[in-house]
């Protein structure tokens, strides 16, 4: 949110350099480099969204967009209240 670019060092070597969005979607690369989820890419993930979210209003868009396309459960966004 509050950088455009993200370059990620890991043992002196440059693992990645990126967007925000680019660099914390790449879950293998955040282990691997000792870092942690975001919590609104823990909370996606733990709702079983189909993408990380990076930003709240990714989140959002992403939350929206699966209800929307399961209309017929309207609690299709978290399975947990169902």
């Amino acid at each position: 949110m509050w950088a455009s670019r993200v370059i990620v060092l890991h043992n002196g070597q440059v693992e990645a350099d990126g967007t925000p969005a680019d660099v914390f979607a790449d879950e293998s690369l955040l282990r691997r480099s000792g870092l942690a989820l975001t919590q609104i890419m823990e909370l996606s993930h733990r709702m079983g969204l189909p993408t990380l979210s990076p930003t709240t209003e990714a989140f959002v868009d992403s939350l929206l967009n699966q209800s929307l396309t399961k209309e017929d459960a309207p609690h299709a966004a978290c399975p947990q209240l169902v």
